[in-house]
Order: C-alpha cells, then sequence, then structure tokens
C-alpha cells in the first residue's frame, strides 16, 4: 500500500534514500541486491538514541527479517549529511539468532504505524547480551 497524496512525499523522500544506501553499499562491495537485505538508518535514530530498527511485520505480514531471501542483513548508519558513516553486516541467519537472544524492545513505526520492528542497541548489539 502507498500513502496516500498528503503523506507521498515523504514516502518518496524515504525511499530514494533507502536506495540510495542500497546503491552506495552494493557499489563499494561489487555486488548485486539479490545476496544482501539492506537498509539505511538516518542520523537521529543511531546517534541520538543509540538504537537501529530492524522491522519484522508490516500490514500484519512478515517482512524485513522475517521476509527475507537473501544471505546477509546489512545495517547502514548514515551521518547528518547523509552521507555513509559505516555499514554493519550479518549473516542473515546469525542476525536472527541475535534477535532471538536479545528480545529487544518491539514498537511500531513507519507510513500509517503499520510496521512492527526491533529497536536494537547498537552497545547491546556488539555486547555478551547479543554474543553466542
Amino acid at each position: 500500500m502507498r500513502p496516500d497524496k498528503q503523506n507521498q512525499k515523504k514516502f518518496d523522500f524515504d525511499m530514494s534514500f533507502g536506495e540510495w544506501g542500497e546503491d552506495t553499499f552494493l557499489h563499494m562491495m561489487g555486488m548485486t541486491r539479490d545476496k544482501f537485505e539492506i537498509k539505511t538508518e538516518r542520523n537521529e535514530m543511531w546517534t541520538k538514541w543509540g538504537n537501529i530498527a530492524v522491522e519484522y511485520q508490516c500490514f500484519d505480514k512478515p517482512s524485513g527479517i522475517n521476509a527475507t531471501e537473501a544471505a546477509y542483513w546489512v545495517q547502514n548508519l548514515a551521518d547528518r549529511d547523509n552521507d555513509m558513516y559505516c555499514t554493519i553486516i550479518f549473516p542473515t541467519a546469525t542476525m536472527k539468532k541475535v534477535l532471538d537472544k536479545m528480545q529487544p524492545r518491539q514498537v511500531k513505526g513507519g507510513d500509517y504505524n503499520k510496521s512492527e520492528m526491533y529497536l536494537v542497541s547498537l552497545a547491546d548489539l556488539f555486547s555478551k547480551k547479543a554474543y553466542k
């Protein structure tokens, strides 16, 4: 479902931002989209709050981490100028295990507040809370 006219501009901006992150990463790696599920976090989410969002459901259907067939889960972190700051890469199976072990907070967001996602602390992601 695409947003209504009132929200279309924001949706288009978010979509182009996400595609920019995907294209930047794939260009760096010399790869194609089919092996990677790529998400890009804007500056505020990870610098101000120290979290990344990992979507698992949208409009009551599996999405994101629960729907991907990609071998690798990629989380780009953009800085306040929307330049790429860094990229975190996990084998998708490992990311699923980490999320299962961490049991991060679940929140709603996105267009129409219909996306459900894990709010994952970056500090915890690289601590014993997440490690095997």
